[in-house]
Parts: C-alpha cells; sequence; structure tokens
C-alpha cells in the first residue's frame, strides 16, 4: 500500500491487471492504494506507514476519501471500489 501508488487494479474483460500510473523504475517497489479496493460496507482500518508526504494516516474504504483523491483515481481507471 501507498497513499501515493505507482499502479493500481484494472477489470479489463473480466481479469483482473496490475497497471503502472506512475514511472516505475528498476528496484522501485510497486505500491497500490488498498482503499481502492475497499467498498462502502468494508468496515475494517488500518494505520498507515507509507511514509510519503501525501499519507493519510490511515487507510479506509474508498468512500472516505476526497473528492480530489477520488476523481483522480477515477480518471485513470483504477477506482474499483468506485463502482461497488
Amino acid at each position: 500500500h501507498s497513499c501515493r501508488p505507482n499502479a493500481g487494479l484494472k477489470l479489463i474483460d473480466n481479469k483482473l491487471w496490475l497497471v503502472a500510473i506512475w514511472w516505475i523504475f528498476k528496484d522501485d517497489e510497486i505500491t497500490f492504494d488498498y482503499s481502492t479496493t475497499m467498498g462502502p460496507k468494508e468496515e475494517w482500518r488500518l494505520e498507515c506507514k507509507c511514509g510519503t508526504p501525501f499519507c493519510r494516516k490511515i487507510i479506509e474504504p474508498y468512500n472516505t476519501l476526497g473528492p480530489p483523491i477520488r476523481e483522480y483515481y477515477e480518471k485513470l481507471g483504477v477506482a474499483l471500489a468506485a463502482e461497488w
């Protein structure tokens, strides 16, 4: 997980793909935002320790993210939870 991920999950032809949404260089850790896969009925929360300047400190369901973050993920097509 990262609050500033370099990858995201996309559903294409009933297959789940991990796709780059940011530059990924050799030896980079590949990360995605767990919140993009958490529907509104999911009740668990997790402390985030990703360490990015954008860290939200808590990983929560997608619907708890602010509109700018949701719009960013939806524009990239990696907001699976937006469809639930």
